[in-house]
């Protein structure tokens, strides 16, 4: 396990300077990393989604990570915001994914599990 101090300092040096965040002496990369089923990340990311659910992610983006309910309307907006529902309507999961995390880590076992829970369900 990476001790914390280290695991912030990889934060604020990863996300220096990208999307709302400050530079990494800020401490922006590891207040606004990645948190909630989601895994909202980024300061303008937590800006956007405070404003447009009226809650204040930006003096305590904790909530995210510690209150499920927050982290449920939090992962709904982004899911709404970044049109992930048309895709999903469209089956276009590799499109989803890219609008979540532009790596595509992950993809074998997720596509496995599609089809799991299609054969399953019959769709």
């Amino acid at each position: 396990m990476v001790p914390i101090d280290r695991q912030q300092k990889i934060a604020n040096i990863a996300y220096a300077s990208q999307y709302g965040n400050g530079d990494s002496s800020s401490g922006d990369g590891w207040l606004f990393r990645g948190s909630g089923f989601m895994q909202l990340t980024f300061r303008g990311n937590y800006e956007a989604c405070s404003d447009d659910l009226n809650l204040d992610l930006i003096t305590n983006p904790d909530r995210v990570r510690t209150d499920l309910t927050i982290a449920a309307l939090v992962s709904g907006w982004f899911w709404s915001t970044n049109g992930c529902n048309t895709l999903a309507d469209a089956q276009s999961f590799d499109s989803i994914t890219r609008r979540i995390n532009k790596e595509m880590a992950g993809k074998t076992e997720r596509d496995a599990l599609y089809e799991a829970a299609r054969c399953a369900l019959e769709i």
